[in-house]
């Protein structure tokens, strides 16, 4: 069983998610649940489930989806590829 990602998630804002071929997890999500959308790219431990901070994607948008493409991280947000 997977554990806590570990950082409060605003599951009402956009949530994106994918694992590289050499099975790193990464994760966007709004982690500030208070006013505004800060949108923060996370890599994700597949075995304990635990989130570590990579860094703030965008502030202010929500960033949808997140893919991973040939070892190419892309992020899209308002329909532009970050």
């Amino acid at each position: 069983m997977v554990g806590s990602l570990g950082v409060s998630a605003d599951v009402t804002s956009s949530v994106g998610f994918d694992i590289a071929a050499r099975g790193t997890g990464f994760a966007t999500f709004d982690a500030d649940t208070g006013a505004g959308v800060n949108t923060r790219l996370y890599t994700v431990d597949l075995l304990t489930g635990a989130a570590t901070l990579v860094g703030t994607v965008c502030t202010g948008a929500a960033a949808d989806p997140l893919a991973v493409l040939s070892g190419t991280l892309g992020v899209y947000v308002g329909g532009g590829l970050m």
